[in-house]
């Protein structure tokens, strides 16, 4: 269903429909894929379970469509082979981040880097390294009701695994 809003398309609510296949399927599978090489072994319960055409995790459900309504149109279809770059350029990064904040149940419960402890993070980082994505990221995530602090604690978390 898409929402319209004084004539205009809710973006979020298109990117809902488009997350179900193509390329943001894609991304996620691209993030799905290099988050459990990250998180191994910490992630030892698995990633959250996947259908073709359906993600099936509540944080990610919530968050990719957000992500993706950032990404440009003329963006998304090449946006799985941009962001499988964007993981490789920054790889020592990544790792670094995730052995410094190592996604938990404890984190989840409490809310504290939450976002890290699912594949939808690597999307988010890669949005946020990009000042023009990053406050776009910031507005519609604000406008869609997620926890701001998720947002701020990828964001400490990314700079904190610059050194």
């Amino acid at each position: 269903m898409v929402v319209e809003q004084d004539g205009v398309q809710d973006a979020v609510a298109r990117a809902r429909l488009e997350v179900r296949t193509g390329a943001a399927w894609a991304s996620w599978e691209v993030a799905a894929a290099a988050w459990e090489g990250l998180t191994a072994p910490v992630a030892a319960s698995g990633v959250a379970r996947r259908e073709r055409g359906r993600i099936q995790a509540g944080l990610d459900e919530r968050v990719l469509p957000v992500v993706w309504a950032c990404i440009a149109p003329g963006e998304r279809p090449g946006y799985p082979v941009a962001l499988d770059a964007f993981l490789e350029r920054h790889d020592q990064r990544l790792k670094r981040l995730f052995a410094q904040h190592r996604p938990t149940a404890a984190d989840a419960v409490a809310g504290r880097f939450a976002v890290l402890g699912s594949p939808v993070a690597l999307l988010v980082l890669e949005r946020q390294a990009g000042t023009g994505s990053r406050f776009g990221l910031a507005a519609r995530w604000k406008d869609e009701g997620l926890d701001e602090q998720w947002l701020k604690d990828a964001a400490t978390a990314w700079e904190a695994a610059r050194s």
